[in-house]
């Protein structure tokens, strides 16, 4: 009988490195077409064809497979000892109860006495809770023994990056200078520590990839924790981006989320929009503008709602528009000047889908 079954993906890369790619790496892909693969026609593929299934099993039984069948080895047993707990509770006190009624009743009938129920069968029914009580719990013990099958290849694809085919195209890839990604996040975070410093709190960069917000800064005098995003560009850069995950987190601390903490860097130093604390600075573009796309028609009071909640983070009055755009599946996109807030299902998909490559 199978306790658990999960449908995972693994990447197998020309190199022969072996990744995770997530559990919905698909979502970005499309089928070649008949242009691309004329492309490809000339390009070596063979290395997909040799030892790629045996790869991925062989990657799969210790990365995923293994802790897979712990995390359900370990919800398994603590059921399972609940279970026992509760069937030895319950069958003891009956097989307890009959044996003291079939003693009563032996006692009733040597003394001459007529019973409804007769002795024997009262320690009939005694035994039978015991034999019941031994075959449940040895069921038990057998669901208990968890046996960890290796995974199963059913089916391969063969992903061509979309880089390969502007390469094999003619076409010049735009390539992210990393340094400079880094740099200005390091210059930016760095900014925001000082002001927050200056505020008298104790601010704690998080790690890269932390999700929700990259600061946590704790007030000494409260106790009250803020948890700072830091959107940080260069002047040529033409929005900021903020992700689902990150409006969630704002969602969960709506006092205490420092919500679009920007900066502007230039040679190596940072200058915060004024002022830095409190609201998150000029939120809208030119003339107070903010554009609300939604994937379906927002009616009077979600768009009240919206409304309401944007103008609190703003610094001055505010005027909207609305547009709809079914692509959007769900959610919502907020454009104001240069800062974009993506909340959206698709733009979600995306990000996940290009962090997975």
């Amino acid at each position: 009988k199978a306790v658990s079954r999960r449908f995972q993906f693994v990447e197998v890369h020309p190199d022969g490195a072996v990744s995770d790619p997530g559990a919905e790496p698909y979502l970005n892909y499309g089928p070649v077409t008949d242009q691309q693969r004329v492309l490809l026609a000339g390009f070596d593929l063979g290395w997909a064809s040799e030892g790629v299934d045996a790869a991925a099993q062989t990657w799969a039984v210790s990365n995923l497979a293994s802790p897979h069948f712990a995390d359900v080895a370990e919800v398994t047993r603590a059921r399972i000892a609940r279970t026992r707990a509760a069937v030895e509770q319950r069958l003891n006190h009956e097989i307890d109860y009959w044996d003291a009624r079939a003693a009563e009743l032996k006692q009733q009938e040597l003394q001459g006495k007529k019973t409804r129920l007769s002795s024997g069968r009262a320690r009939q029914r005694a035994d039978e809770l015991q034999a019941r009580k031994v075959r449940r719990l040895r069921e038990l013990e057998i669901e208990a023994d968890l046996l960890n099958h290796a995974p199963t290849v059913i089916a391969a694809a063969l992903v061509v990056p979309q880089g390969l085919i502007d390469q094999l195209s003619g076409q010049q890839p735009v390539v992210p200078n990393q340094a400079t990604i880094d740099e200005t996040d390091r210059v930016a975070v760095a900014a925001v520590e000082a002001a927050e410093r200056a505020l008298g709190r104790l601010p704690f960069a998080q790690h890269h990839n932390n999700p929700g917000f990259d600061i946590l800064s704790e007030d000494p005098l409260t106790g009250v924790n803020y948890y700072i995003e830091v959107k940080g560009h260069r002047p040529a850069t033409k929005e900021i981006k903020v992700r689902a995950a990150q409006v969630r987190k704002a969602m969960e601390q709506t006092i205490t989320y420092g919500t679009g903490k920007k900066f502007f860097e230039e040679k190596g130093k940072a200058r915060l929009p004024v002022p830095v604390a409190g609201k998150s600075g000029s939120l809208a573009g030119k003339g107070g503008e903010v554009r609300i796309t939604s994937a379906w028609s927002l009616d009077p009071v979600q768009r009240a709602a919206v409304e309401d909640a944007l103008a609190d983070a703003a610094d001055g009055p505010l005027t909207f528009s609305y547009a709809e755009d079914p692509e959007l599946i769900a959610g919502l996109r907020v454009d104001a000047g240069a800062l974009v807030m993506r909340a959206n299902l698709r733009d979600e998909l995306q990000f996940f889908a290009a962090a997975g490559r």
